[in-house]
């Protein structure tokens, strides 16, 4: 490549019985006729190259959270407590919980009483716990490409932060899991591991994964101090995750097979942001400290050309 800055740095992976395939990512424009070099190194033996794929993608869409509000174009604030997973917030649009400041989105997880009704709830309701979540439903929903979001993810106990899809057919009849899910990130406050996964209706964690491996946690040290990215690469045939260039779990429609219910990501999807407190996965809040805040420097949207 034309020079090493441009480039992410390739994933040591221990060893040619441990390889993994890579997502080497270049930065900045680059024109013209390069020459391209793939290096090995560490011993002898013979390397064989299955498949490389070069692949030019174009930014297509992005929000870069460059104003003092939330650009309702692309999002919209959740105001909902009637919430999921044992989950023990309550989602509002409020600058309590929601902020757009100095070119960051911020969700912020509040322990305060609350009372509210929003407009899909039936009854009002009070929970001890505040927070935020915006969605691109209806707005911006991609079929294809490199999602990807830079985060700032909190630590602490019973936090449950998340960068996530949804099939749109969710509401069209087909509900979850036939919708198919994409969790982009996920954060256990309770272990202080990350995880990504995909859930369709053959492969759920309900029936284990039904025979496949759907789900990868990971660990980030500075998490709550440093930016990553967090994204994947969709395609017809594959949907690859990754964190910082480095793929960490692949979803194959060559091994999934190519059902509604075994790969429904042949679709648009929408994208979700939240930071939840408690549940299944965020664990007991009681011994946390509040408020906490999830920061995402920029949601971006590439197209393969």
């Amino acid at each position: 490549f034309p020079s090493h800055d441009n480039c992410s740095t390739p994933q040591d992976t221990g060893g040619w019985s441990t390889y993994r395939e890579q997502l080497v990512q270049l930065s900045g424009f680059v024109s013209g006729v390069q020459d391209l070099y793939l290096v090995a190194t560490g011993g002898t033996g013979v390397c064989n190259l299955e498949s490389f794929r070069f692949s030019q993608y174009v930014l297509t869409w992005s929000d870069e959270f460059s104003g003092n509000s939330l650009n309702t174009n692309n999002w919209a604030a959740v105001d909902n407590g009637d919430v999921a997973n044992g989950e023990l917030q309550f989602y509002t649009p409020r600058t309590n919980n929601v902020v757009v400041t100095n070119g960051v989105l911020q969700l912020i997880a509040q322990r305060e009483s609350y009372t509210g009704q929003g407009p899909w709830m039936t009854n009002a309701k009070t929970t001890a716990y505040t927070s935020g979540l915006i969605e691109s439903l209806n707005k911006v929903q991609p079929q294809y490409g490199k999602i990807e979001a830079s985060m700032k993810i909190p630590k602490g106990a019973g936090l449950w932060p998340a960068f996530w899809m949804m099939g749109v057919n969710y509401f069209t009849g087909a509900g979850w899991p036939l919708c198919g899910e994409i969790d982009i990130m996920e954060y256990s406050g309770n272990s202080g591991s990350f995880t990504a996964a995909f859930h369709t209706g053959a492969y759920n964690y309900m029936n284990g994964g039904g025979g496949i491996f759907n789900t990868q946690g990971f660990s980030l040290g500075d998490h709550d101090t440093a930016f990553h990215v967090y994204g994947i690469e969709w395609t017809p045939t594959r949907v690859a995750f990754y964190v910082d260039g480095k793929v960490i779990l692949e979803a194959k429609k060559s091994q999934m097979g190519s059902s509604a219910a075994q790969w429904p990501f042949d679709q648009p999807f929408w994208m979700k942001i939240n930071l939840a407190v408690g549940g299944s996965y965020g664990g007991d809040p009681s011994s946390g400290t509040f408020p906490k805040t999830m920061e995402v420097d920029w949601v971006r949207v590439y197209q393969q050309q």
